[in-house]
């Protein structure tokens, strides 16, 4: 080969290498919000919910500076958390005031309701001081509780659930929750449960867990999820059923399977909106464009 040759190629290679490792870095950093639409007649005026989920004690940004920033700057009225906040891996907690931190930092100023994930079952000693340093800071720990916060002119009642405690059960809780005042929001870090909680008190349910199964392929979608296996039915977005919504975080974090593809961290922003606002805005709209 001429030398001539020999530069392009080491020049085209050192290029496409570049152009990958940008693309992976993206892909595992560069946090996504995506946006839901929801009606309901339980609410008098727009509720915003900022649903997080996974972190495994990922930081972006120092201090996470850029993931508090992105959620303060959607002003939500309420901020839900749902599971995972640590990594079951780091026996030694290096990772867990990386998660606290960031949860007490926007409970300063926000309602914000967190429920563990399955990363927090068997922490330990770490973990009851995750749990107490997030309480000490004013996160609302949700385990089989429930909560209800006025917003604007609406109530919203939280209720959360944590399903690998020994002897578990959700039912009590759902009952609470079907009495609740206004919207009635269940947080459940597993997805593969919607078809059990589905029409049992929640009109809105926010889960994490899949990882928008980790990697996201045209057509085929979500490759894998933990509980559900290969090509799992709940991975990402909006599922309906029995007159219960469930919205899926892909989560920010990564925890076995250290990489995301085609599957950027995601804030999902949740607009619940009076049932008919919807309509009003698609008049409005038609009456503009004549």
């Amino acid at each position: 080969m001429k030398p001539g040759m020999t530069a392009s190629l080491i020049a085209i290679t050192a290029v496409a290498l570049i152009a990958t490792a940008l693309f992976f870095y993206r892909e595992n950093n560069d946090v996504t919000i995506t946006r839901i639409e929801e009606p309901s007649d339980r609410v008098e005026n727009r509720i915003r919910i900022a649903l997080i989920s996974d972190l495994h004690g990922k930081s972006f940004g120092r201090g996470n500076a850029v993931l508090s920033g992105l959620i303060r700057a959607e002003r939500p009225d309420l901020v839900c958390f749902s599971g995972d906040l640590t990594d079951g891996r780091d026996r030694k907690g290096l990772k867990d005031r990386v998660g606290t931190d960031l949860l007490v930092d926007l409970a300063g100023s926000l309602p914000v309701f967190y429920i563990p994930g399955n990363h927090e079952k068997d922490g330990g000693d770490r973990i009851a001081w995750v749990n107490e340093t997030l309480s000490r800071g004013g996160v609302r720990l949700m385990s089989f509780r429930t909560e209800s916060i006025t917003v604007g002119k609406s109530r919203v009642t939280v209720g959360g659930t944590e399903e690998l405690l020994p002897g578990a059960s959700p039912s009590s809780l759902l009952e609470r929750l079907k009495g609740g005042e206004g919207l009635r929001v269940l947080l459940c870090h597993y997805p593969d449960m919607f078809e059990k909680y589905a029409g049992g008190g929640a009109d809105l349910m926010l889960s994490g867990h899949a990882h928008g199964g980790q990697i996201i392929l045209p057509i085929i979608g979500g490759l894998y999820a933990p509980g559900q296996g290969p090509l799992p039915k709940y991975y990402t977005g909006v599922h309906r059923l029995r007159g219960t919504t469930m919205v899926i975080s892909r989560g920010l974090g990564a925890s076995i399977f250290p990489t995301r593809l085609m599957n950027r961290p995601e804030i999902v922003i949740i607009d619940v909106e009076p049932k008919g606002k919807e309509k009003e805005r698609e008049d409005a709209a038609n009456r503009n464009e004549r």
